[in-house]
């Protein structure tokens, strides 16, 4: 009987030890672990803002080969959506939001487990030189379980952390082997879901390097102008261009004036269609429109690294009037529809 009161006592104490220990324990669990890689910081950025690249290096969506995945919202960046549904113990059920998207530099995402609570994921990419980008992953957790709260924190946190270093070497040798690198950082990116409008459009074939391309594209524009005003009809926009063909030694294109509605008989060479409606990235050219090529190297370029998929025609928007606006300040819009 005396052995066994010590051995009750000795449970007691080790018992009481134990909850006192688990009172005082932080239930709450961060992590953050960082890593360089040999690219631009848009490069990792836009594998991380773009969560149908997750798969290609999350460490945790190769654990279950049938694992139901189901995306929602825009295709990346401010909420676009990632849900998961596994068998497995280690990956289980859940989603993913992202709640703040700063281009090229930080991405904040929310974690839903459902009944296991939720959690903070967030991505920092500084560009320490140039070329080279310092990305860090960090997680935040309140386990909100009394007592074992803080041992289950001490028991996961090294296994997680272990999970993103992972992830990191896994996002830097997907990052570097991306053929197109450029740095996209200086330009300013959207991805939209846009409405089609009504046109009013005549086509031009010509080459590449025709040097009195801005005369045809003025002709055009005037002819266009003549029969909104003959037919009494109203513009609904800015003029646009769209592309049809650009190959070595031709280009084709459509230059066109938006319209409220149709009225009276449009002259010869002129037509009426609708505009592309669906999602499309748009980046934003500031300058001269003899110096547009390299904005379309740029979202060439960003496309890339999203790894989306051209759908359709390009086209810009002029939004500045050349007339009364100085070269260097002209606003030309540049979208390619995307999936």
């Amino acid at each position: 009987m005396k052995v066994l009161k010590i051995v009750v006592i000795a449970i007691a104490i080790i018992l009481g030890l134990f909850i006192l220990v688990g009172l005082f324990l932080p239930s709450s669990m961060s992590i953050e672990k960082s890593i360089v890689i040999d690219t631009p910081p848009n490069v990792p950025y836009s594998q991380v803002t773009n969560l149908r690249n997750m798969p290609k290096w999350d460490p945790w969506s190769n654990i279950d080969s049938t694992m139901e995945t189901t995306y929602d919202g825009p295709i990346a960046g401010l909420g676009a959506k990632r849900s998961w549904k596994s068998t497995s113990d280690q990956v289980g059920t859940g989603s993913m939001t992202i709640t703040k998207d700063d281009p090229f530099t930080f991405v904040e995402a929310e974690l839903d487990f459902g009944d296991q609570g939720l959690a903070n994921s967030y991505y920092k990419f500084e560009e320490i030189e140039p070329g080279k980008t310092k990305v860090t992953w960090g997680f935040n957790s309140d386990i909100e379980i009394p007592i074992f709260g803080g041992y289950l924190a001490m028991m996961m946190g090294p296994m997680v952390e272990k999970e993103y270093v992972k992830g990191l070497e896994s996002l830097k040798k997907l990052s570097e082997s991306i053929e197109n690198k450029l740095d996209v950082s200086d330009k300013k990116f959207s991805i939209e879901e846009v409405e089609s409008s009504n046109v009013i459009c005549i086509s031009t074939k010509t080459v590449p390097t025709d040097n009195n391309l801005s005369e045809k594209m003025a002709k055009a524009y005037g002819q266009l102008v003549t029969n909104i005003q003959v037919n009494g009809m109203e513009m609904s926009g800015p003029p646009i261009t769209i592309t049809t063909k650009w190959e070595e030694n031709e280009y084709e294109f459509d230059n066109c004036i938006p319209i409220e509605n149709l009225k009276g008989d449009l002259s010869a060479g002129v037509f009426k269609t609708e505009t592309y409606s669906g999602t499309a990235i748009k980046v934003e050219h500031v300058g001269s429109y003899a110096n547009m090529n390299n904005s379309y190297d740029v979202i060439l370029a960003y496309i890339s690294q999203l790894g989306l998929e051209i759908v359709g025609n390009p086209w810009e928007v002029y939004i500045s009037d050349p007339s009364n606006t100085p070269e260097d300040k002209l606003l030309t819009n540049i979208y390619f529809p995307v999936k």
